[in-house]
């Protein structure tokens, strides 16, 4: 293990484990260094686990086929999402979890380490991280210093995070299921942002196939990162934010002192998004922390603006 710490973290709860009967197998280990015994336990399911267990742990738990869509629920329930792998040779089988699971990669029929540059982009989904995948075709972005945007002290009432809580909107199925988002912002907004809506229709969701050695299928999506808070800077900034964020299937929340004038085209247009006139300060970081922040096209240096990707997905499989 990394440290003392760690090791003692790690070997308490395999001991606990072991005192509970739940050792179904482990390894031994050299005399002195930091090092754990690599075990497998038995448990009832995802759900009886508290934490990441961060180290070579393995955790066993048997279901029926029939209750495969529950074991899903339960997996996606954690809220973590880095890694998932599957071992089936029926195609809807696999394709059935694919559609289901929130993970940010999803490996079929193959080893979950070792992710290739330029072939297999990895990274998170959920609490296990966000934003565009190392190694991907929209990785170098991530890198980019965008024109500078003044900054301007806060002005109009101040939201309380949790009113700002409470205005976020739900996701729309609906909505995230349309493939003529673009088109529907562009006709409601007639000639406005239009340099956001470029770079929208520039990002291609996919699905992409990435090369790879034959045999091995290394396929690409891009799919809404959730609900959105939006704090442009300016007018020009909200708007962009804005369209970048619903054009990639999210729901949003915009908050500006005049941000129900600056949306007023899109709003009561049935689109997942709510507008507030005021502020939200950087005191509420508990709140800012679990929203993701959209893209903003070209002028992209206000610091509330992460410039993340939408969710990237990958699904790799030989």
């Amino acid at each position: 293990m990394i440290d003392g710490e760690a090791l003692d973290t790690i070997g308490s709860y395999a001991q606990q484990m072991s005192d509970k009967g739940r050792r179904i197998a482990a390894l031994d280990v050299p005399d002195g260094g930091r090092f754990v015994a690599p075990s497998a336990f038995k448990v009832s399911g995802i759900g009886e686990l508290e934490r990441e267990i961060f180290g070579p742990i393995l955790h066993v738990a048997t279901f029926e086929a029939d209750d495969i869509d529950m074991v899903i629920s339960d997996v996606n329930a954690k809220g973590y999402g880095l890694t998932f792998g599957l071992h089936t040779r029926i195609d809807a089988r696999a394709q059935h979890v694919i559609d289901r699971v929130h993970a940010g990669n999803i490996y079929v029929n193959r080893n979950q380490i070792g992710a290739v540059v330029g072939s297999q982009p990895f990274g998170g989904e959920g609490l296990s991280g966000t934003g565009p995948k190392a190694g991907g075709p929209h990785y170098l972005r991530r890198f980019r210093r965008g024109a500078e945007i003044a900054q301007v002290a806060p002005s109009g009432p101040e939201l309380a995070a949790d009113a700002v809580s409470r205005l976020l909107p739900a996701m729309d199925a609906k909505w995230t299921a349309r493939a003529d988002r673009l088109p529907v912002l562009r006709k409601l907004l007639r000639g406005r942002a239009q340099e956001a809506m470029a770079a929208s229709a520039a990002l291609d969701q996919g699905p992409l196939d990435l090369p790879g050695p034959t045999g091995e299928a290394n396929t690409l999506m891009l799919t809404p990162r959730g609900r959105a808070l939006c704090l442009g800077a300016d007018e020009e900034v909200l708007l962009a934010q804005v369209v970048q964020a619903l054009s990639a299937g999210n729901a949003v929340l915009a908050v500006h002192p005049e941000a129900r004038r600056i949306l007023r085209p899109l709003l009561g247009q049935g689109l997942p998004l709510e507008a507030a006139d005021g502020t939200v300060l950087r005191r509420h970081s508990a709140l800012l922390a679990s929203i993701w922040w959209p893209p903003v096209a070209g002028k992209n240096g206000c610091e509330t603006c992460a410039g993340r990707l939408p969710g990237a997905r990958g699904r790799l499989s030989r």
